[in-house]
């Protein structure tokens, strides 16, 4: 991907698949650009010196940006407008067991990812970034075989830490 206009129809269609409308999609990949620019020195994607870098840092973009994409349109907000001031915020409804059950989650990824070895724990921030078996494959120079073998040893330590709690 050289130009503008691969880039963007790359990220349209990675936009595409997380299943927003055309509209949403490009404004999604326009917030992306834009953080890609600011935080690489005024570089853009397709001018940018290492091409697999800066495909992982948009899909990156990408992944944060449609999180907070979809908080906002979730039904865990709601819209509350403000009399007087006649400004928009928004409040998250959030009950303490989802807070707690948040905490636990991160607490269980922190503790598998201190038994994976450092292979496993490439595959699964790959797989975080949205990356299918085989793009892993070719990216880390292995076959999807061995891609689909890892992530079965990192489901089984992710399943027996499960059981030891």
């Amino acid at each position: 991907m050289n130009t503008e206009r691969q880039w963007r129809a790359w990220l349209l269609n990675r936009a595409k698949a997380l299943g927003l409308s055309a509209s949403d999609a490009e404004d999604l990949i326009q917030d992306v650009l834009l953080a890609f620019w600011r935080k690489h020195s005024r570089t853009l994607p397709w001018e940018y010196f290492d091409r697999r870098t800066a495909k992982l840092h948009c899909l990156r973009l990408l992944k944060d940006k449609y999180s907070v994409w979809k908080r906002r349109n979730s039904s865990q907000y709601e819209i509350l407008q403000s009399e007087c001031e006649r400004e928009w915020t928004y409040a998250l409804i959030q009950t303490e067991s989802e807070v707690l059950e948040q905490v636990h989650c991160t607490e269980l990824l922190t503790r598998l990812r201190l038994k994976l070895s450092s292979r496993q724990q490439q595959i699964l921030d790959l797989l975080e970034q949205g990356w299918t078996e085989q793009e892993i494959g070719q990216m880390l120079g292995i076959s999807t075989g061995a891609v689909k073998s890892q992530i079965n040893r990192i489901r089984r330590k992710a399943k027996a830490l499960m059981d030891g709690l």
